[in-house]
């Protein structure tokens, strides 16, 4: 019985345990399926009372409500709205979540110990009351909500993804918030405490920010009060490492402090001390918080301020979040490695650009600029047109492409600069490359206001009018920036000074074949009209430029100017080494007068006077070492062709050259000689030569040269030197006409044709003219010039045999031109007059020398100051004027009309003679015979007098002596006009010798 009581007691233990168990089971299966199966949302109404409480508003349950065991109990309910009221407070809870006690809640009473929001979207007022928009429930003794992945937005702020703890009521401690949120892109670590109020109505209030992720090291305190209006008053810090990790913003170190005071309508900044890497600034600010949030900085900078990094982050597209207006004031500024002075900007930045107000500065050399305009992103491809000149041929260029976005300035801007070329070797920071090609010191002054466009790859200036070198110029320009600096410009100037620009080329000594390279990996697009252009005293009116650089090529697609009533239009391309291709110039013209300024003396001089009308066809291809050119060209009647090849580097060419005129007379006249005709004769000009040339030196080989009655060949050689042209060479001419100038002639020596040359060239000559008398045969001879003065030196037979040598030089230092003539000869054989007088020298032969000097531009001014002296002596000859022969006659006749018998013998005929010998002296062209003796076979002629060669008139004394033993001389005097003297004759001692001599005979 025991044994079966013991047994029955431990069955019913058994039954007992598994019944608890299996209870336990039930209990346990219940509290997990009774939630899902029973219907919660009778507490729907429970909880809108226990979350209103909570939260101090009336509270809206749009959603299910359910209820968790697990892991512990918690209702849940979903699209909760918590009323605003009047304040404007919004808040709508995705999900809201209070953790409950589950026995009470079994018994149908809601016992709640925590509140959790999830994706709650918090609209607060601004400015906050003083308190809490929650109350404290009856069954919180203080407010404990979970914030999870919400929104909160006051005053214009807005927290995303914040998850943080909200606590109230506990301690002195009004509200806690603690916990991360988002700010933009950046991650926040944020604390929010608010004390309760204190007898003053001021609640201390405490606020930190720290920075994560790319906001690290970036760190902010508000310390102050809450005052009972809502308005915050505080000392707010903020600094960090890297700014740019806070805003579009240089990479600096930064620092700020100030006084904060917030208001209904915005946020007053104080006492701000600002510190931007090295620099400091200081001012005020205003945060703007209604419409939308603004801030408005007004700064003044204590230090330099260093605005490059700044343009870095212009150019590199940066852009404001927050709208901020800014007004900047800095005595000092540093960009591109250049002290700015005066620095002002006044802007408003904002998402997607900036409005610049003003921005004015002090350059490097003293250049004020100002602007105003839009900042604004550029989301495509930013390209416009540069406005052209608006006359000649010049059309509209065209600026580079920026792609993608970036940043676009469009606005106004005015440059007045003292000293451009300071200035725009300092801009060469800013454009690298690009401005010493430009030569800056050639750059000397500008007054400028342009339309102006700047983005991340140009700048481009648009409406440009003011003055450029005391020049007024308008149009546009365009400069890129990018990887290959492009220019593109129209620009109409009314006056231009090219000398400078080609000074400074010379300076460079870059040859043109440089061009090429000296503008390689740059895109040029030129057009330049300029009213006026002046080239040392040379004019060229309406010029017209245009001009690019194209795949390696500067390529010239049209020059069109006018100088001095030439119309030049020139065109081509050169390309890499120089290479010309389709090269052409063409020049009209009435006169040479331009043309002329561009030849060495006495090229130019001569072409001065040629005033003809002009025309030149010139087309150019080939290598710099090997440039072929074709030139066709009119002066009047004067065809020039040539088809030279020219070594641009050395400066040296050669090839063909003929010259060719319809009257050589004219043409020498034409080009300012005299009128050559009574020497030269009449005929056509020619000149056909193989022509070699060089800056230093010309040659011409082979030449024949047809000039009237002058036919020539030979070679010459022309050196430019410093000092003056020395030419060379020899000439060999058939017959070789040359000038002899009537005595008393008014015209001007052609004296300046020989001015300043130097050099030594030989002749030879088979006859040589003057006009249509010969001079001399087989003559040979040089004429030399050197240090002022010219002397010819020539040796030949005269016409009927012997030698001469004559020798005459031209001293053109002195300051009135001198003159020397030297002859020797000997053993001539006169035929036909000397000197073409009444009285002359008709036949014989003689030999003597000569030596005068005089000075004077013209043959009358020479005879006026002629000197020197003359020895001749002759034998076995006539002298025409008079009869010797007839004198005898009459002396030895019977007297029978003795006195028409001299008159008539001493008024003309010849006299045989078989020696004469002369002796002249003369000074200021009065000359006196010294000796005079002619002796023939019928008597004895002696000469005494003088001849006045200026004012053309003689006074001679010849006294004859006829043969007749004890026969008295016979005087014939020769006064007046050389060219027509009066014969005086003196013979009465010889009529009355007739007489006696007679009567002798008749009384015998």
């Amino acid at each position: 019985m025991v044994v079966q009581a013991g047994t029955e007691t431990v069955r019913f233990g058994r039954i007992l345990f598994l019944s608890v168990a299996v209870m336990i089971v039930l209990a346990v299966a219940a509290v997990a399926v009774l939630p899902s199966v029973l219907d919660w949302n009778r507490y729907r109404g429970t909880l809108e009372l226990l979350a209103g409480d909570a939260l101090g508003r009336p509270v809206t349950i749009a959603g299910p409500v359910s209820l968790s065991i697990l892991p512990e109990p918690m209702l849940t309910a979903s699209r909760v709205r918590v009323d605003g009221g009047e304040d404007g407070t919004r808040i709508l809870v995705a999900e809201l979540r209070l953790r409950v006690a589950l026995m009470p809640l079994l018994s149908g009473r809601v016992d709640a110990s925590e509140l959790t929001l999830r994706q709650p979207d918090l609209r607060l007022p601004w400015p906050p009351r003083l308190g809490l928009p929650f109350a404290t429930p009856p069954w919180l003794a203080a407010l404990s909500a979970r914030i999870e992945d919400g929104t909160i937005e006051a005053g214009g702020l807005s927290l995303t993804h914040v998850n943080a703890t909200l606590t109230a009521g506990r301690g002195s401690e009004a509200l806690v918030l603690s916990g991360t949120a988002a700010m933009g892109a950046s991650l926040w670590q944020l604390s929010l405490r608010l004390g309760d109020p204190e007898q003053d109505g001021n609640a201390p209030i405490a606020a930190n920010l720290s920075g994560a992720d790319a906001a690290a090291g970036i760190a902010a305190s508000l310390a102050g009060v809450l005052q009972p209006d809502g308005h915050i008053r505080g000392h707010v810090v903020i600094e960090g490492p890297d700014l740019s990790r806070l805003m579009e913003a240089p990479p600096l170190p930064f620092h700020a402090d100030g006084t904060i005071l917030t208001g209904s309508e915005a946020v007053r900044l104080t006492d701000l001390a600002l510190r931007l890497g090295g620099a400091s600034v200081i001012g005020s600010g205003v945060l703007a918080l209604a419409p939308g949030l603004r801030l408005n900085l007004a700064l003044s900078a204590v230090d330099a301020v260093p605005l490059d990094p700044w343009l870095t982050v212009l150019r590199t597209g940066g852009e404001s979040r927050l709208p901020v207006g800014l007004t900047l004031d800095a005595s000092r500024a540093t960009l591109a490695r250049g002290l700015l002075q005066d620095v002002r900007l006044a802007a408003v930045f904002a998402p997607g650009g900036a409005q610049i107000g003003a921005f004015q500065a002090i350059l490097p050399g003293g250049a004020r600029f100002a602007a105003e305009g839009q900042l604004a992103l550029a989301q495509g491809p930013a390209s416009g047109p540069v406005q052209g000149p608006t006359s000649g041929n010049a059309q509209s260029g065209h600026v580079a492409q920026s792609n993608g976005a970036a940043w676009q300035f469009v606005g106004t801007a005015h440059l007045d600069a003292p000293a451009l070329d300071t200035t725009a070797h300092w801009l060469e920071a800013a454009a690298p490359g690009v401005v010493p090609r430009l030569a800056p010191r050639l750059l000397r002054a500008a007054d400028l206001s342009a339309r102006v466009t700047i983005d991340t790859s140009r700048i481009a200036l648009e409406d440009i009018a003011g003055t450029f070198n005391q020049s007024h110029v308008g149009g546009g320009l365009s400069l890129g920036l990018g990887g290959t600096p492009a220019i593109s410009a129209g620009l109409t100037l009314d006056r231009l000074d090219l000398r400078p620009w080609l000074s400074w080329w010379q300076s460079e000594t870059l040859p043109l074949a440089m061009l090429p390279r000296l503008f390689a990996g740059m895109a040029i697009e030129l057009r330049l009209s300029a009213g006026q252009a002046t080239l040392g005293e040379t004019t060229l009116s309406n010029l017209n430029l245009d001009a690019a650089t194209e795949g390696g090529q500067v390529i010239l697609r049209r020059l069109d100017a006018a100088i001095d009533g030439m119309h030049v239009i020139a065109s081509g391309a050169l390309g890499n080494g120089g290479v010309m291709t389709a090269g052409q110039l063409a020049l009209t013209g009435p006169g040479t007068a331009a043309a002329a300024a561009l030849l060495p003396a006495p090229f130019g001089p001569a072409l001065r006077h040629l005033q003809a009308p002009i025309s030149l066809d010139a087309t150019a291809a080939g290598a710099p070492n090997a440039l072929h050119l074709s030139l066709n060209a009119t002066l009047g009647d004067l065809r020039v062709t040539a088809e030279p090849v020219v070594n641009l580097r050395s400066g040296d060419w050669q090839g063909p050259v003929t010259l060719r005129h319809p009257g050589a007379a004219e043409l020498m006249v034409a080009t300012g000689l005299p009128d050559p005709t009574p020497w030269l004769g009449p005929g056509s000009f020619s000149l056909i030569g193989q022509i070699a040339g060089g800056a230093a030196a010309w040659t011409i080989e082979d030449f024949r040269l047809i000039a009237g009655t002058l036919t020539a060949s030979g070679s010459l050689h022309l050196s430019l030197d410093p000092e003056g042209p020395t030419i060379s060479g020899a000439i060999r001419a058939n017959a070789l006409p040359v000038p002899v100038p009537a005595p008393n002639g008014r015209e001007l020596l052609p004296l300046a044709l020989l001015t300043g040359w130097r050099g030594n060239v030989r002749f030879a000559a088979g006859k040589v003219l003057a006009g249509p008398h010969p001079l001399l045969g087989n003559a040979e001879g040089r004429v030399s010039a050197g240090d002022g003065v010219v002397s010819l030196e020539v040796t030949g037979n005269p016409p009927g045999g012997g030698t001469m040598t004559t020798v005459l030089g031209v001293d053109t230092r002195a300051e009135v031109p001198r003159f020397r003539l030297g002859a020797a000869f000997g053993d001539v054989r006169l035929a036909g007059g000397v000197f073409h007088m009444p009285l002359d020298l008709s036949s014989g032969t003689v030999s003597g020398t000569l030596g005068f000097t005089g000075e004077g531009y013209g043959p009358a001014a020479l005879l006026a100051t002629l000197s020197g002296s003359a020895e001749l002596t002759g034998e076995n000859g006539t002298v025409t004027g008079f009869s010797l022969g007839g004198v005898r006659a009459v002396m030895a006749g019977q007297g029978v009309d003795a006195g028409h018998g001299l008159d008539k013998a001493l008024g003309g005929g010849t006299s045989m003679f078989y020696r004469i010998v002369l002796e002249a002296k003369g000074n200021a062209g009065r000359f006196t015979l010294e000796k005079a003796v002619l002796s023939g076979d019928d008597g004895t002629i002696r000469a005494s007098g003088n001849v006045d060669l200026p004012d053309g008139t003689e006074d001679l004394r010849l006294a004859l002596a006829s043969l007749p033993a004890g026969s008295p001389e016979i005087i014939l005097r020769l006064a007046g006009s050389i060219s027509t003297p009066q014969r005086l004759i003196e013979m009465t001692d010889a009529l009355d010798w007739l007489a006696k001599k007679n009567q002798g005979k008749t009384g015998h």
